[in-house]
This record gives C-alpha cells, sequence and structure tokens, in this order.
C-alpha cells in the first residue's frame, strides 16, 4: 500500500468518526477532508471545483436549505 491508499483510509475513518460522534456539523467535517486532500496533493483544485459544481450536489444543497429554512 502507497501513501495516497493510507492516508485516504485514515481520512475516513476519521471522517466517519467525526460524523459518528457529532461535535461538528457534516458539511464542516467534509469540507475539512476536502480541503485536506487538496493540500496534501491527493485532489487537485479542478477535481475539487469539479465535485462541488455537480447538478446531483447542487439538487441536494438546494433541498437542504429548502427543508431547514424557517
Amino acid at each position: 500500500m502507497n501513501f495516497e491508499i493510507i492516508f485516504v483510509l485514515l481520512a475516513l475513518v476519521g471522517m466517519i468518526g467525526a460524523l459518528i460522534w457529532d461535535g461538528l456539523r457534516p458539511g464542516m467535517v467534509l469540507l475539512t477532508v476536502v480541503v485536506l486532500f487538496l493540500c496534501v496533493g491527493i485532489l487537485t483544485p479542478k477535481e475539487m471545483l469539479e465535485g462541488f459544481s455537480n447538478k446531483g450536489m447542487i439538487t441536494a444543497s438546494i433541498s437542504f436549505v429548502m427543508i431547514f429554512w424557517k
């Protein structure tokens, strides 16, 4: 196993642990992991922005805003 595989597995275990612990908001946990991957060089800026420009992601985000809008 090379460095990237081990790093991603550890980050995913930490992310799932943080989501289960529920100490931080889920969006903050996910964004932190993505930025961490960007800083280490696992993701390129283009790949990171492509994930956020996905139509499904935009639809889910708008749905969450409408659900929690009060």
